[in-house]
This record gives C-alpha cells, sequence and structure tokens, in this order.
C-alpha cells in the first residue's frame, strides 16, 4: 500500500489494497459486472482483474484473462467476508 504526498490513504482505498489476492465482484458505471481475482489497485481507484467473468447490463457473460479497470468508472466493489472488520 502506497501512501504518499500530505493526505494519507482512506479507508476504502485500504480497504482495496486489502483486498488484493481475493475474489472481488465490481460493478462499472455503463452497468457491467466483473468477478475475478483482484490483482492489483491503484491509489486512483484503478485495478487489474485476472480470470475474470463479464455480465454485461444484458446477462451476458464472457471470460476475460486480465482485464483493467479505470478507477472513475467503477460504480461499486464487493468485497469477500473476510475483509468484514478490517480498518
Amino acid at each position: 500500500m502506497s501512501v504518499t504526498g500530505k493526505r494519507g490513504v482512506g479507508v476504502p482505498l485500504i480497504l482495496m489494497h486489502d483486498g488484493e489476492g481475493t475474489i472481488v465482484t465490481i460493478e462499472c458505471k455503463n452497468g457491467d459486472t466483473y468477478r475475478g481475482f483482484l490483482d492489483e489497485t491503484e491509489d486512483n481507484m484503478n485495478c487489474v482483474l485476472k480470470d475474470a467473468t463479464r455480465t454485461d447490463a444484458k446477462g451476458n457473460k464472457s471470460q476475460v484473462e486480465h482485464i483493467f479497470l479505470r478507477g472513475s468508472q467503477i460504480a461499486f466493489f464487493i468485497f469477500p467476508n473476510m475483509l468484514k472488520k478490517a480498518p
């Protein structure tokens, strides 16, 4: 986890970094949903998923090996219950 500048990293970003290495679900603003292994996160909420399943707004599913999701396009994250008591 990186903490740079005069401000520290907030709780949502700490939770994202703690979630690296787990299976997460991410919904994007366009309605697409991705469920896969959270491989990498950045402080601007950009993230990389591996071995993910993409479900579009119409319910069509497809597999993707790697996907980069831009933080500004993410609506929300669903983390595993093991992070329930994190920060």
